[in-house]
């Protein structure tokens, strides 16, 4: 019943395209252009998402819409789109037919993109640059089969996952209470969020260190020059009580070592939230749990030690390529070491 009211409706003039042709007359030549630009980039959009069904219907809707429209079309009408059907195949024609002079000449073809070259510096109003299917490249409506990532019309299929040879471990959430501070779930989430860089400053590890460039009068930008290094220091200070960055973590007293992150950052924070986050950090940050081993395993009467790297040695299960040793300079890690000390214990780290 449905398809025969459909099919009956076809080409009747109702209240709502009365309304619609009324609003179009009425737009200018900018609104007009913005409209079909959106209306192209949705009727792509779902072409590209349609089945092999899908669109075998919407083909067969095409030819029954344009049968009625030529039915109901004048005399005037019909010359008027056959002259231009005409002159299109025309055009076509003669493009066709330049390009095959160019090649049997041995001359170099023109192509679209050629007028649109530099165009980032040299941006030209008179070209239409949304309408290039070169320089329109869609959105991300094609979903990979097996990792069901969003890609482009254009994209290779084996471009994220080489067609499910590349299988990435499932990314977990958070722990708590990081989860529910970050999902507005915790009762200061707002808080935590409007602080966020407070907070992750009263956990950094390492400081940063670089050659920074001071120019002349007004400086908004932080410049650096040469290469930039985040420094770990040593695992304990050098006083009792001037624990910074990543000694921090191993001072033994809860209390103690929350009041001390308190105590770095300018603005106040919350200190119970300071207290949760980090026993979070001392039961499922790897590196932390791998550093209080390390240095738990060192005996006390111990001075100095030599950190030796065996790239050869992989953990069981592991990937090679985490573990081997650096290839250039661009990545090291630096051990102070006192060199009046005598007596040298030699410690493995595989």
């Amino acid at each position: 019943m449905s398809g025969r009211r459909r099919r009956a409706n076809i080409g009747r003039s109702t209240v709502n395209a009365r309304r619609a042709r009324s609003a179009r007359d009425e737009e200018s030549s900018t609104e007009r252009e913005a409209r079909l630009s959106q209306l192209r980039d949705r009727n792509r959009t779902e072409r590209e998402r349609e089945s092999s069904i899908e669109r075998e219907a919407r083909r067969s809707q095409d030819r029954v819409r344009r049968r009625v429209q030529r039915a109901r079309e004048s005399s005037v009408e019909h010359e008027a789109r056959l002259s231009q059907n005409r002159n299109r195949i025309q055009r076509t024609r003669e493009s066709a037919q330049t390009h095959s002079n160019a090649e049997q000449n041995g001359q170099p073809i023109s192509h679209r993109w050629v007028n649109k070259e530099y165009s980032a510096m040299n941006y030209d109003p008179l070209i239409c640059y949304k309408d290039d299917r070169i320089v329109s490249i869609g959105t991300m409506s094609v979903v990979c089969e097996y990792c069901l990532a969003l890609k482009f019309k254009d994209d290779s299929k084996g471009l994220c996952c080489l067609q499910g040879k590349v299988k990435l471990e499932e990314i977990l959430p958070p722990p708590e209470p990081l989860h529910s501070l970050l999902t507005g779930d915790h009762p200061k989430s707002k808080q935590f969020i409007r602080n966020i860089r407070r907070y992750n400053n009263a956990f950094q590890m390492t400081s940063f260190k670089s050659k920074q460039v001071v120019e002349r009068g007004f400086m908004p930008t932080f410049k650096i020059q040469g290469q930039v290094y985040h420094l770990a220091g040593s695992l304990l200070p050098l006083r009792p009580d001037d624990h910074k960055f990543l000694q921090i973590y191993f001072i033994a007293d809860p209390d103690t070592q929350a009041s001390t992150r308190c105590s770095i950052v300018t603005q106040p924070i919350d200190i119970d939230l300071i207290r949760s986050l980090q026993d979070m950090l001392h039961s499922h940050n790897s590196y932390i749990q791998s550093f209080k081993i390390a240095i738990e395993s060192i005996p006390i009467d111990t001075s100095d030690y030599n950190v030796v790297i065996h790239a050869n040695k992989v953990p069981v299960g592991e990937h090679r390529g985490r573990y081997n040793a650096p290839s250039t300079s661009e990545v090291a890690f630096v051990l102070a070491n006192d060199k009046k000390a005598v007596n040298v214990v030699y410690k493995d780290i595989l």
